[in-house]
């Protein structure tokens, strides 16, 4: 058991893939984190909404992931490389 320290404000929102091994989480600090469950580590930090993430989830295999956030955008995120896939 341990707990994922980062988000400098109230996480939102956490999911994680199929199998349990990758996780990630939504901040009102206006972030998504990635996260490797089996270590309990942080794998990237993702950002460029404007305001709090109200909503996250993933697919099965943990490579893509969405955010949803009071900003009004919808973010689709390429869950192994850490990078923005796509704005709605």
């Amino acid at each position: 058991m341990f707990s994922l320290k980062g988000h400098t404000y109230s996480v939102r929102c956490c999911a994680m893939n199929g199998e349990g091994t990758i996780g990630i989480t939504g901040s009102s600090d206006e972030t998504v984190k990635v996260w490797d469950l089996a270590r309990g580590k942080e794998m990237f930090s993702l950002e460029g909404h404007t305001a709090r993430v109200q909503c996250c989830a993933m697919n099965a295999n943990g490579t893509v992931g969405m955010s949803g956030s009071n900003d009004m955008t919808v973010k689709v995120w390429d869950l192994v490389g850490g990078k923005e896939m796509f704005s709605l």
